[in-house]
């Protein structure tokens, strides 16, 4: 309904070939995917052509990049710990993606 340019979705519980078949779907050009292992996880980014995203990294917790439209921003999709009593580890992720901010690591063309 929204038709978004990007996206982040977490807990996907899919497979690449899934995750094609809803980017065709959804009209998007480009996505990252950081698999599920089949019952849990998963993080999915996708975005259309008229974007630029320059990836910054990619882990089972995120998915890092950078938007270059009239500025240039950042975008993080987090998955946090799910157990209350690992939440700083969430907390130490997202200072140390903080930490490396500005810090281009890859630049990323899509599927």
């Amino acid at each position: 309904m929204q038709n978004p340019d990007v996206f982040f979705l977490s807990e996907t519980h899919l497979q690449k070939a899934k995750v094609e078949k809803l980017r065709r779907k959804l009209g998007c050009d480009h996505l990252i995917i950081f698999e599920s292992d089949g019952h849990s996880g998963g993080l999915l980014m996708m975005w259309k052509k008229e974007v630029r995203i320059i990836e910054q990294g990619v882990t089972e917790n995120y998915i890092d990049v950078l938007i270059q439209d009239e500025n240039e921003w950042r975008l993080t999709g987090v998955y946090g710990e799910p157990i209350w009593e690992q939440k700083d580890k969430t907390w130490m992720t997202m200072r140390e993606l903080k930490r490396h901010d500005g810090e281009t690591v890859v630049s990323f063309g899509g599927f």
